[in-house]
C-alpha cells in the first residue's frame, strides 16, 4: 500500500526547451501537470518520467499510485531559454564589434543592456535583438546612449 510510503517531494529548475528524466521510488499509474503552459509530462515507464519545460513559469507535477495516492510530488521551475539571448549576443557582436552590449531573456522577450556611441548604434542594435524574437514578443531596451561629442 502507497500509505507505507511516504510521498517524495523534488524541486526541478531548467530552461524552456530542456527537461529532465526522473526515477520514482513508487510506480505510478496517473501524473497531473498543474499548469501545461509551463511543463508537459511524458511517462517512460510506471516508474520513470520525463518531465519538459514549455514555457517560462512555475507549475507542480504529481504522480499517483493506482489507488490515487500521492507517490511523488515534482515543483518545477522553468527559466525563460538562454538560446535566444546568446544568438542575438553574438549576431550584435558581430555587426558592431566594439560594443558592449548583454542580451538577457525574459519571459516574453529579450532585455538588451549596455553603452553605445550614439542612436543609430542603438537602433541597430534593437533591430537585431528583435530579428531573433518570435512574432508578440519584446526587446526591453535599456541601452545607454553615450553622450555626443
Amino acid at each position: 500500500m502507497a500509505a507505507n510510503n511516504p510521498i517524495e517531494h523534488h524541486r526541478l529548475s531548467f530552461e524552456a526547451g530542456a527537461g529532465q528524466l526522473v526515477t520514482l521510488q513508487t510506480p505510478a499509474s496517473n501524473v497531473f501537470v498543474a499548469d501545461p503552459k509551463v511543463a508537459e509530462v511524458r511517462p517512460g515507464s510506471t516508474t520513470t518520467l520525463f518531465i519538459f519545460g514549455v514555457g517560462p513559469g512555475h507549475t507542480t507535477v504529481a504522480a499517483l499510485d493506482d489507488s490515487g495516492a500521492a507517490v511523488a510530488q515534482y515543483d518545477v521551475t522553468v527559466r525563460p531559454s538562454q538560446f535566444l539571448s546568446t544568438q542575438a549576443e553574438r549576431a550584435i557582436a558581430q555587426v558592431m564589434p566594439n560594443s558592449h552590449v548583454r542580451v538577457i531573456p525574459q519571459p516574453k522577450g529579450l532585455l538588451v543592456s549596455g553603452r553605445i556611441n550614439n542612436p543609430q548604434d542603438a537602433a541597430r542594435v534593437l533591430a537585431v535583438a528583435k530579428s531573433f524574437l518570435p512574432e508578440g514578443d519584446k526587446v526591453e531596451d535599456q541601452l545607454e546612449v553615450a553622450a555626443p561629442v
